[in-house]
């Protein structure tokens, strides 16, 4: 599982637990926590996009090398 269906999935669970729970200062928790997996999903696809862009945009450059 990769990092960020991992980030997800958490989320997922802290939104299922806050479902169940009656006591709305938990309940506001979990909630933050999940968006706290959520944003942290965000970022490392932030930073996965940016990598490859990156690694993308290098073998483009050496293309034009080449030619």
């Amino acid at each position: 599982m990769s990092a960020i269906a991992f980030y997800r999935q958490q989320a997922d669970r802290c939104r299922a637990l806050a479902d169940e729970i009656p006591l709305k200062h938990s309940r506001d928790h979990l909630l933050q926590m999940a968006a706290e997996w959520e944003a942290l999903a965000a970022s490392k696809e932030a930073v996965l996009r940016r990598h490859t862009s990156a690694h993308s945009s290098q073998d483009g450059d050496d293309q034009d090398d080449a030619a």
